[in-house]
């Protein structure tokens, strides 16, 4: 994992320059690769859920610890690494759900 303090947003959602730039913070995780792992080591096809929520976890623990109130979910892997998009959005569901671990932690999500 890595935490990405103080990076400048300088576009806005349409590609143009904004007045002024503001700051955000980054946590990157890459998802489990589930693509590489039906190919190459089936047997460890039942781990790429419980991996996924533990990576999840974590990055959601990260930034908590350094006080991010608003949190933006990633893909989760949905593409190139072929995680199952339910799976991924039930693991983020049940960290942020009225009786996950962080409940309330984010003013938004």
């Amino acid at each position: 994992m890595i935490y990405s303090p103080g990076c400048p947003v300088f576009r806005s959602d349409d590609g143009a320059l904004l007045e002024e730039a503001f700051l955000v913070e980054f946590v990157t995780s890459p998802a489990p690769n589930a693509g590489a792992i039906h190919r190459n080591s089936p047997s460890f096809i039942g781990m790429i859920e419980p991996v996924l929520r533990e990576r999840v976890s974590k990055v959601m623990g990260l930034a908590a610890h350094h006080r991010c109130d608003v949190m933006v979910l990633g893909a989760s892997g949905y593409g190139v690494f072929r995680n199952n998009p339910p799976a991924a959005a039930g693991a983020f569901r049940e960290l942020l759900a009225p009786e996950g671990p962080f409940w309330g932690r984010f003013r938004k999500a």
